[in-house]
């Protein structure tokens, strides 16, 4: 058995063999932590989604049924919001006729959107970590690799 020369002694004593190993082991439970937690980030979406499209059906149905209230006809075209008489004579008065007729469905569905966004971003930053993860990952596989070649060219498997 040849002497391995003093340079490589750093790369492939028993301590950092161990290390690497250890590294290794810790690295794999990392990518399967994160890559648990990035599948799980979109937890109910497809319920989310679902309600959200109901939340659209019903804002237009409400307003749907606004519009079929309206009294009056022409510049006289009004309607009803909290025993009030909104006029319908502008486009501004239109709009605010219908949204304040779908106003509880709006909310609904600006609750649901604001979930819908909140599990992007909780996916978004489980991927950024799994990336980070398998990245580092392959940093220490690289390592462990060179490692390996070293051990087998010293050994004579070229």
């Amino acid at each position: 058995m040849k002497a391995i020369p003093a340079e490589y002694i750093p790369i492939i004593n028993p301590d950092k063999l161990a290390f690497t190993l250890n590294q290794l082991d810790v690295a794999l439970e990392n990518v399967v932590k994160t890559g648990e937690t990035r599948e799980s980030a979109y937890q109910n979406k497809a319920e989310l989604v679902r309600q959200k499209t109901q939340c659209e059906t019903d804002i237009k149905l409400a307003e749907a049924d606004a519009f079929m209230n309206t009294q009056g006809e022409g510049k006289e075209q009004h309607g009803l919001v909290d025993g009030k008489k909104i006029m319908l004579n502008n486009d501004a008065n239109r709009d605010a006729y219908r949204r304040s007729y779908s106003a509880k469905e709006r909310r609904e569905l600006g609750n649901v959107n604001a979930q819908l966004n909140s599990l992007d971003v909780d996916y978004y930053r489980a991927n950024d970590a799994w990336a980070a993860a398998v990245e580092a990952s392959n940093i220490i596989k690289s390592k462990a690799g060179l490692q390996a070649a070293l051990l087998n060219f010293l050994a004579g498997k070229e």
